[in-house]
């Protein structure tokens, strides 16, 4: 996979201090993004409230695009490492307990970033933000058209290619209702995200019998 690996900042930081400032302005960003809206919040602002100089914030990011960028390219670096984790160890898992596992994994990850699709929500991405997430999209489908290979799906490769598609994108426009619920309710969306996946993918991700 291609990684973007901080192509949002000014220049990576070598010194552990520096790391640690970058952070802090990213997680300060974040909350302040989808505290008063992207559009609403300035340069200042994020680093009045994160407690640096104007000066410091510049040194590492352009702007707000850039910080927002920078926070797209964490959250996708850390939710294709648990991707790829979670495909490599479920080969022998079926379609059902492999969507609802994948799902529930999808949304722990969320829950770790949980300012991040809100600052999507309410704001309009750069061109730069929609390519990341794009090719975390398309990522995604591999991922799923990889897996489906390996297990001898009976199906065109470029159908199984769509399939996935179409699946990735409606889960991920699916994920903010159960995000923005909790407990039981959160737990029925859940399994209505689920039943959407199984009953949209099962008839094309039949299983040959490899003997």
């Amino acid at each position: 996979m291609t990684q973007d690996n901080n192509t949002a900042l000014r220049h990576t930081p070598k010194q552990l201090r520096g790391q640690r400032k970058v952070d802090h302005i990213l997680r300060v960003a974040e909350a302040l993004f989808a505290e008063a809206g992207f559009e609403n919040v300035t340069t200042n602002a994020v680093a009045a409230r994160a407690g640096i100089s104007i000066g410091s914030l510049y040194q590492f990011f352009s702007g707000k695009d850039a910080i927002l960028e920078a926070i797209a390219d964490r959250y996708i670096q850390q939710t294709r490492s648990v991707l790829a984790k979670q495909f490599d160890v479920s080969d022998e898992i079926e379609l059902e307990p492999f969507m609802r596992n994948m799902i529930e994994l999808v949304v722990k990850q969320q829950e770790q970033r949980p300012y991040f699709l809100q600052c999507l929500a309410t704001t309009r991405p750069s061109m730069a933000l929609s390519r990341r997430m794009d090719q975390l999209m398309e990522e995604y489908a591999s991922l799923l058209v990889s897996r489906w290979l390996n297990r001898g799906v009976d199906a065109p490769t470029s159908v199984m290619k769509l399939k996935a598609q179409v699946a990735v994108r409606t889960m991920t426009g699916l994920l903010p209702l159960a995000m923005n619920s909790r407990g039981r309710e959160r737990a029925a969306i859940m399994d209505e995200i689920h039943q959407v996946m199984v009953s949209y993918l099962a008839p094309t991700v039949k299983i040959r019998n490899l003997g």
